[in-house]
């Protein structure tokens, strides 16, 4: 876009595959895209750069075997850099840095999922799943990433819990974390927030009360079951669920939903 119209599409994927998961970010001066290719039960990812008012050619990352998904990029305001997990055995997260037209050859980043990425006014951070305590546990970990290299792996949360949906943030000098954290034991689920440097992250802080997994918009389920049973199989209306001892209050939810 010029700023007045649009103009012509391009096919930067130049591909009859199936194409997923889209990616796109600016430098200020350029673009940089990124893309997963599906080949039947194969996912690998592509990338490509805008610079200087070109394409610059596709480049594809299928050297790094497995099965690639969830890519991310982002720019600090110079280069690129771009993450991607790899799962097949063991799940794994590489990167590679883009300038110019080219892409840097990948580098393995971590051992786990990474669940965001993002960028701050002189470097990028990963937050990730690691340490498997269990197959239903799970800690969470960030590296940061300063000075053309990755930092130390800090470790935010290793309580024997699954900590899931990260999102991460940056105020342009550190980070800031916002996850869900399910307790298997109890199945309670609260969320948790902490800020991370390149070498050094903060006690985590508990935001909101631990609660069973969808306490805040639904019923009890032994409560919702019953209602929706009585409402759906013996059509019955609310006046008559209300009348035969049913709490207004989960009547009205449970047929809002």
């Amino acid at each position: 876009h010029n700023g007045t119209s649009w103009q012509g599409a391009v096919d930067i994927a130049n591909s009859t595959n199936v194409l997923i998961e889209p990616r796109l970010t600016s430098n200020g001066a350029g673009y940089a895209v990124a893309w997963i290719e599906s080949v039947g039960a194969v996912h690998k990812l592509n990338a490509r750069l805008y610079t200087g008012g070109a394409w610059g050619t596709a480049q594809s990352f299928a050297d790094v075997g497995g099965y690639h998904g969830a890519p991310y990029l982002a720019s600090s305001g110079g280069n690129y850099l771009l993450v991607w997990n790899v799962s097949g055995g063991a799940s794994l997260g590489y990167h590679s840095a883009g300038s110019g037209t080219t892409w840097s050859a990948p580098q393995g980043l971590v051992l786990g999922w990474i669940h965001d990425f993002a960028a701050s006014g002189s470097g990028y951070a990963a937050v990730y799943r690691c340490s498997p305590l269990s197959p239903t546990e799970q800690s969470l970990c960030a590296k940061a990433y300063t000075g053309g290299a990755w930092g130390a792996e800090l470790a935010l949360e290793t309580y024997t819990t699954n900590s899931v949906n990260a999102v991460l943030a940056s105020d342009g000098t550190g980070y800031g974390v916002l996850w869900r954290q399910h307790a298997t034991s109890t199945d309670d689920y609260g969320v948790y927030y902490t800020t991370f440097t390149a070498t050094d992250a903060a006690t985590p802080l508990q935001v909101s009360a631990a609660r069973g997994p969808y306490e805040d918009s639904l019923p009890p389920y032994p409560a919702l079951d019953k209602v929706l049973e009585a409402y759906v199989e013996l059509d019955q209306s609310r006046e008559e669920l209300t009348s035969d001892g049913f709490d207004p209050e989960v009547v009205d939810r449970a047929l809002a939903m």
